[in-house]
Parts: C-alpha cells; structure tokens; sequence
C-alpha cells in the first residue's frame, strides 16, 4: 500500500526536470542561463539546469486528493469490528496527550489501542510495543531507537506466542 501511495499516486505530481549538457572549456557563454556547473572534467565543463515543464499527464490534485485522503484517515476513520459494528479508530480517538509521532502512514502512541485488524487495506496493524514506561524521544535517533524497540518486543511476544501453541 506505501508503495502504491508512494510511487503511483505521487507520479501524477508535477515534478521539475533536470537537464545536463556539456561544452568545451573556454565556451563557458555557451551555457545556457539558469544552469549550474557541475563539474570540470579536463578540458569540458559538464553543466546541469533545473526546469519546471507542463507536463501534459501531471495532476498535482490528484496527488493532493490522495494524499489529504490518507492524512485524514489517519486521524479518524471507521473500521468494522469483530462483531460487525463499525468502530472508529484513529488519533482523534486516543487519550489526549497520549500521540508520540504521525508519519505518512503510521500513529505512533504511548497507548495500545487494540483495534480491530482484517488485514484489509487501511486496517491498523500493531507494529510494535515498549512494554514499559519511558521518556519521550527528543530525537529522531530516540525516536528510532524506541521504534526498534517496540518492534523487536512485539516480535518477541509473538514468538514466544506461537512456540508456546
């Protein structure tokens, strides 16, 4: 689903194109305006210029649609739960206080919600889990540090669940 979101959603943005040409040193007027040079290589000198272009196939709102599609699930959104009900899940519906981080398309939390989970597209699936308190991250290396943890934890338990079935 990241990747789809990623690559195939995010290819329908406008993007600036990148050109690279090159001229013989002492040609230098030779560069067109805007460029940069890149290199000197010898006797050539091998230039580089930034350009937005219309892309005629870009749609830079469908980009966005998508993408504001996603942020806004992430803050709330309903999922059937194990009885058929809808149940609403999301970071709207956590204790206040309790949101570590939101990324693209994950919640990180000091709770553990236990919402329902199909495996159906837009489900929350439980990562990972730091089974005891600790102090919140104040770097993206704590931050990460902590994710690793909570995923080698949550790995371990499930382990540890199917030796013991």
């Amino acid at each position: 689903m990241r990747s789809i979101l990623l690559y195939g959603i995010g290819g329908f943005a406008q993007r600036p194109t990148i050109t690279t040409g090159s001229v013989q040193l002492g040609q230098e007027h030779q560069i067109p305006k805007g460029a940069r040079i890149k290199t000197i290589d010898g006797q050539t000198v091998i230039w580089e210029r930034t350009q937005m272009r219309r892309n005629p196939n870009a749609h830079p709102e469908w980009a966005a649609g998508v993408w504001s599609a996603a942020r806004a699930a992430l803050l709330s959104t309903s999922v059937k739960g194990m009885d058929g009900q809808k149940t609403h899940v999301g970071a709207l519906h956590l204790p206040a206080g309790s949101i570590v981080a939101i990324r693209t398309d994950a919640l990180y939390t000091t709770v553990q919600p236990n919402w329902p989970y199909h495996g159906d597209p837009g489900d929350y699936l439980l990562k990972g889990v730091v089974p005891h308190p600790t102090t919140a991250p104040l770097t993206e290396n704590d931050f990460y540090t902590l994710q690793t943890l909570g995923r080698a934890y949550l790995e371990e338990q499930q382990n540890a669940a199917s030796a013991n079935l």
